[in-house]
């Protein structure tokens, strides 16, 4: 099976593995764990207790695991957590056979927690595997976020259809993936300095863009280094995160006492079926909001990001899913659930999508011997609001159940609005390194071919060739609607009068010369802009410009490569405040 995949797709793999064990305990035993409370004789209050216990669990779990990852190894700390999970699943599947349900239950939920914390070193691993590729890394980190929030609730249909012949059957079959998942990372995860030249980068390649990639290796003791927990940056990105996962903990919980109304019209003849039907009618109606945040966290995110940016992804994103998450409390039928959740998935993908992505950069070129414990900063604002979210739903729901989905969905408004906030603050940042970084070392003499695909990716650039090419079907359009066509298909005299007009548009610049620093190509270009209005655009060519003299770089290849390594790693250090990164206008730089 290894043999199928490059070494460094197959780690990939095994991480998918490791997060889905993760989040089968808790997701695919969700639509279960309402009936099931009550079969065990809980109450609704003291379930939001065992919820909180397992996540202050998680929290402390989410101190020692990444850090333990970091020092020892991911491999055997990742066996270390999905031995306690099988631990965890099948100590809550046989609460029903205790003396003491509710004791039994709650120690299952307190050894999930102490050992879930496995998503933070997931994704340092995984960025480990791409850099100094940020674009792989962005799509692998979303896909591993789709498993994590998606996949999991993909399954709940399942769970609540299992559900049917034993309300503790879906924690057995917990218990059984995370075995089967212990033997398959036992066999195939390595550690990636086993991985050797074979995954796609070059660790001596001084062409690669400079976010991500691997830095020279230093004396400094690990107890030494910088603590990521008192970084401001992240422990912003961590308060956003509280509101956002106050929903997402709390979605099939929400849904289960939501589908529990008597208007939609789920009793039968005992107690104990209505509670099944409770169960899978919660399983099945999560489907629409679960299929369409997996298609906008992995497909969605990354297209709409390429287009518009992560900022859009956050606002929108942010005002999308608050917005039809407040309209659940609102609903009387099944098929407004669904649509409602459309809605909230939707937006719910893109913003989870953008605010696990946006640290990437700023972990690996700030914190690259703590990857795992920087991205686990983040994860402990999901925790805190794991914790908060069953007492906090359960406290609105006992008072007023259409508020309750209205106050929550105010909080993703607040979410959206902090990580809009942190997304600048993050940006500046990297700026700010990168712009060190290239102060501190010279660049190579030109940018390599990977560098400027990836520029033509940020800034939706054809190549040269295909852009020439389109400018004829570009042409065409412009005479016809113009008007242009009745002369030019006949009229010689007309088809040259255009192409004057074009040379006129666009007259030759000078060649770039390297012994006055392209002073006169860049006149030539200065003068061109300035004659169409682009005012902005001069400012900043010219003051590039004479930042370069100034450092004594002063050819073609200078120019070509820091724009283009520059575009590549996501941080085009010449963006004006008022203009956002990898603006996509086209507008000139």
């Amino acid at each position: 099976m290894a043999a199928t995949f490059a070494p460094d797709t197959m780690a990939f793999v095994v991480c998918l593995v490791v997060i889905v064990v993760d989040r089968m305990g808790s997701k695919f035993t969700e639509p279960a764990q309402f009936p099931y409370s009550q079969e065990l004789g809980i109450s609704l209050p003291r379930l939001s207790l065992i919820l909180a216990a397992r996540e202050v669990c998680n929290l402390v779990s989410n101190l020692w695991m990444p850090r333990a990852a970091d020092r020892g190894g991911r491999k055997a700390t990742v066996l270390v957590s999905i031995a306690g999970s099988f631990a965890a699943y099948a100590i809550q599947a046989c609460a029903a056979y205790a003396a003491d349900g509710f004791a039994t239950f709650l120690v299952g939920k307190i050894v999930a927690g102490l050992f879930g914390g496995t998503l933070g070193l997931c994704i340092a691993y995984i960025l480990e595997l791409s850099i100094p590729d940020m674009a792989l890394a962005k799509k692998r980190v979303s896909t591993a976020m789709a498993c994590n929030m998606v996949v999991p609730m993909t399954m709940a249909p399942i769970g609540g259809a299992v559900a049917r012949f034993g309300l503790n059957l879906p924690f057995f079959i917990s218990a059984g993936v995370a075995a089967l998942g212990f033997v398959f990372c036992a066999r195939f995860m390595k550690e990636v300095a086993e991985l050797g030249d074979t995954d796609a980068k070059d660790d001596d390649d001084e062409d690669g863009p400079l976010v991500g990639a691997p830095v020279e290796k230093d004396d400094v003791k690990f107890e030494d280094l910088e603590n990521p927990y008192k970084d401001p940056v992240l422990l912003l990105q961590a308060c956003c995160f509280v509101p956002i996962f106050v929903v997402v903990i709390s979605l099939m919980l929400m849904y289960s006492i939501l589908v529990s109304r008597r208007c939609f019209g789920l009793e039968e003849d005992s107690d104990e079926k209505t509670r099944e039907a409770v169960a899978e009618a919660a399983g099945l109606i999560a489907i629409p909001s679960s299929t369409s945040m997996i298609l906008s966290m992995t497909m969605g995110y990354l297209i709409v990001s390429k287009r518009f940016g992560d900022f859009f992804c956050v606002v929108v994103g942010g005002g999308v899913g608050g917005f039809s998450w407040a309209m659940h409390g609102f609903c009387r039928r099944l098929y407004q659930v669904a649509l409602c959740g459309c809605g909230f998935g939707g937006g719910m993908g893109l913003l989870v999508g953008c605010a696990m992505n946006m640290s990437n950069g700023y972990v690996t070129l700030k914190y690259p011997r703590q990857i795992a414990t920087a991205k686990s900063v983040a994860q402990q604002g999901k925790n805190l609001g794991s914790i908060a979210s069953a007492p906090l739903v359960v406290f609105l729901v006992e008072r007023d159940r259409t508020a309750a989905w209205v106050l929550t969905g105010l909080g993703l408004w607040v979410a959206a609005a902090g990580l809009a906030t942190n997304l600048t603050v993050m940006n500046r940042a990297v700026a700010a390194m990168e712009a060190a970084k290239l102060e501190a070392k010279t660049p190579p003499p030109t940018a390599t071919e990977a560098q400027m695909t990836l520029a033509r990716e940020k800034t939706n650039a054809l190549d040269f060739d295909a852009y020439v090419a389109s400018l004829g079907d570009e042409l065409r359009t412009i005479f016809t609607d113009g008007g242009y066509d009745v002369p030019l298909r006949w009229n010689g005299g007309a088809q040259r009068w255009v192409k004057r007009v074009l040379r006129r548009a666009l007259p030759p610049l000078r060649p770039w010369a390297d012994d006055d620093g392209g002073a006169a190509f860049i006149e030539d270009l200065t003068s061109l802009l300035e004659a169409h209005g682009e005012a902005r655009a001069i400012e900043r060519i010219r003051a590039r410009h004479a930042a370069f003299r100034d450092a004594g770089r002063v050819s073609l290849d200078d120019w070509i490569f820091a724009g283009a390594s520059a575009y590549a790693s996501g941080t085009y250090a010449s963006a004006s405040p008022d203009r956002p990164l990898n603006d996509p206008t086209g507008a000139p730089h």
